[in-house]
């Protein structure tokens, strides 16, 4: 993971704007995690500068 993230990380975008984040990883939740978890994944993912972020709606 350390990996991935070192070599798809994105500091600055075309126009020089800090970016942070990282493009080359994804996470997707599912229907039965619970709130306390998706909060915790959630703040892990953002923590490591991941944008692409995911979960299952319960309907």
């Amino acid at each position: 993971m350390k990996d991935t993230r070192d070599a798809t990380f994105v500091e600055r975008d075309d126009k020089g704007n800090a970016a942070n984040r990282c493009e080359g990883i994804g996470w997707i939740g599912g229907c039965t995690d619970t709130n306390e978890f998706n909060y915790l994944a959630v703040k892990a993912m953002r923590g490591l500068g991941v944008c692409y972020y995911e979960t299952q709606a319960r309907v």
